[in-house]
């Protein structure tokens, strides 16, 4: 019943954000391929099965790159265009070699999903909603819950290194930083905290969180809002001196590969490795959501649904305003 009950309270709320979308985004809608391609979500579903078995790690990567392409400049699959051959300044790169999206992965797998796409629907389906639909299965894939994204988008055709770095929140940011961040997105603090919870399979590499744990300030060795015997063990994973810069540390320390709400709970605890997360739990404008979403799995799902359906829904392109690119690392010639 409490199931049941969940997957009704996101259909509604799948509707009222439906009924609520901006003239612009008309255009996208669950049933987009239906004529075009109307075997694409069984395609995806068997591809995504295939990228799974292949390496379960690429679930996580995929939820991840889908994000950072939707939190700059919207979700246009400019995040998966390649810089320029010999690109060397930052205005002649692209998105994805800006700083932030150093340590993501999963390129070749949005390329395999395009291949099987392509074999069935030939150009009918854009990079950006193979993108979209990726970070969808693999959320329901991992156990989290189960909707339909919207479709219809058009793929980009720029993508700037400095948009990445201007655009993408980073995990030092304070609290005002990273509202002022998702507001430019047009999302809230509320869809800040709702969205970190994706970080339920996420996985960071140690430069992202070692400073927590040496010469954290003046005063203090490590991070003080870190618990200290998961300090000892990140300690372990990333020494000072030669850690391996391609070690990754689990965001949730608890259920790694489910998609769950234990990640709130680690925060209670302490437990949260960047220490953007833990300033949600430490932070007293965030810290009530946090305890609610620890408590209540479901209350999390629903709301992570509506979130990402409005980041997905953020300054999409679509009709002329873009391409079905051929391939997904370079535009069409």
């Amino acid at each position: 019943m409490v199931a049941m009950n969940c997957r009704l309270a996101i259909a509604c709320i799948f509707a009222a954000i439906i009924a609520l979308t901006p003239p612009a985004l008309a255009q996208l809608r669950e049933d987009y391929y239906d004529i075009d391609c109307p075997t694409l979500m069984d395609i995806m579903r068997s591809a995504m099965d295939i990228v799974a078995e292949n390496d379960p790690v690429n679930l996580p990567a995929l939820l991840r790159l889908w994000s950072h392409d939707a939190m700059v400049s919207g979700a246009d699959g400019s995040v998966l265009l390649s810089s320029k051959p010999g690109a060397k300044t930052p205005g002649d790169k692209a998105e994805r070699d800006a700083p932030p999206n150093l340590t993501l992965f999963g390129f070749e797998a949005v390329e395999f999903l395009k291949s099987a796409v392509e074999l069935e629907c030939p150009k009918k389906v854009s990079c950006a909603d193979i993108l979209a639909i990726s970070a969808q299965l693999a959320v329901e894939l991992t156990g989290g819950p189960v909707y339909q994204t919207l479709l219809g988008r058009k793929d980009g055709r720029t993508s700037h290194y400095n948009d990445g770095v201007a655009q993408l929140p980073v995990e030092n940011m304070n609290m005002t930083q990273l509202v002022n961040s998702f507001a430019a997105m047009g999302l809230t603090q509320r869809d800040l905290v709702v969205l970190s919870g994706a970080h339920t399979i996420g996985f960071a590499h140690c430069s992202s969180f070692m400073y927590r744990l040496y010469n954290y300030n003046a005063t203090m060795a490590a991070d003080p809002t870190l618990d200290w015997t998961l300090a000892d063990q990140l300690r372990r994973v990333c020494p000072r001196v030669k850690a391996d810069p391609n070690r990754v540390q689990a965001l949730d320390i608890t259920t790694i590969e489910n998609f769950d709400h234990g990640f709130y709970f680690n925060l209670q605890l302490g437990e949260g490795i960047l220490e953007s997360d833990q300033l949600l739990y430490e932070d007293p404008s965030t810290k009530s959501l946090v305890n609610i979403f620890a408590d209540d799995k479901d209350a999390f799902f629903q709301a992570f649904v509506e979130s990402m359906i409005k980041l997905g829904n953020n300054r999409v392109l679509t009709g002329d305003q873009g391409e079905i690119r051929e391939v997904c690392d370079k535009v069409n010639d």
